[in-house]
């Protein structure tokens, strides 16, 4: 979607409107020491931003076994949260434009916005680094944890779940609990895990059509091939499934 091309070591990428209050984001985590993120080198002579390389695995579809193991579960979680505490004292240039989900309300931290699993780097079956930063965007810490957990619990229905390379029967309650432990989600923020998760969901839909109609690249593409209907029914096999997977919240 963003064009990006590696050239002698670093990534070269498109920009947009938000490039530079990203840019302010990146710097912000490497002044923090946070690692998990890739550097701000600057701009090429063709206008693209370039940023470092960060090597490692990224998982594709259909999603490789190691994706399903526990400790990659756990690892996510932990990553997320070193993000969350690396940002939490950022402080957005007052110019700054960000790439927002359509109908997103904000929130009091610049999160991630998109954990799907190919935007985090892997080595030695660890997640290492978040990359794609095109949609980090005002919001919650929860919105970017349910953001995860769509993609890596999945909260998706089993047939979905196949066809992107999961093998089922898949433990949901047990993933969640895993994920949320992980992260260190209190308790009163689990109660709101699941419905802020249908929430955006919508977030999701709106902006893959809105986009998708405009003609946005990536997004056109997306929606072409059927991605409304797709978040559509995610959406409601998950509004469908709350009652068994709020079984998360119990201690067994």
């Amino acid at each position: 979607m963003s064009g990006a091309v590696l050239r002698d070591g670093r990534v070269h990428r498109s920009v947009g409107p938000w490039t530079t209050a990203v840019h302010a984001l990146l710097r912000h985590l490497e002044a923090r020491g946070f690692e998990g993120a890739p550097r701000v080198v600057g701009l090429d002579d063709r206008g693209r931003e370039v940023l470092t390389f960060v090597p490692g695995d990224t998982p594709v579809t259909p999603w490789p076994p190691w994706m399903a193991e526990d400790d990659a579960l756990a690892g996510v979680g932990r990553l997320l949260r070193r993000y969350h505490d690396a940002v939490a004292d950022f402080v957005p240039p007052p110019d700054a434009v960000w790439r927002r989900w359509v109908g997103a309300v904000g929130g009091p931290i610049i999160r991630h916005g998109d954990l799907w699993p190919s935007n985090v780097v892997f080595r030695a079956g660890a997640p290492v680094a978040l990359i794609d930063w095109d949609v980090a965007q005002p919001g919650t810490r929860l919105d970017d944890l349910v953001s995860a957990a769509k993609h890596w619990i999945p909260l998706v229905s089993d047939e979905r779940a196949t066809a992107d390379g999961w093998s089922v029967p898949i433990d949901r309650v047990r993933r969640l609990r895993i994920l949320c432990d992980a992260y260190g989600l209190d308790p009163e923020e689990r109660t709101t895990l699941l419905p802020t998760a249908v929430r955006n969901a919508w977030w999701g839909y709106r902006s893959h059509k809105e986009w998708g109609e405009a003609g946005v690249p990536g997004f056109a593409e997306m929606w072409r091939q059927g991605s409304g209907a797709l978040i559509l029914g995610d959406r409601a096999w998950l509004a469908e499934a709350l009652t068994d997977l709020e079984r998360f919240l119990g201690s067994g």
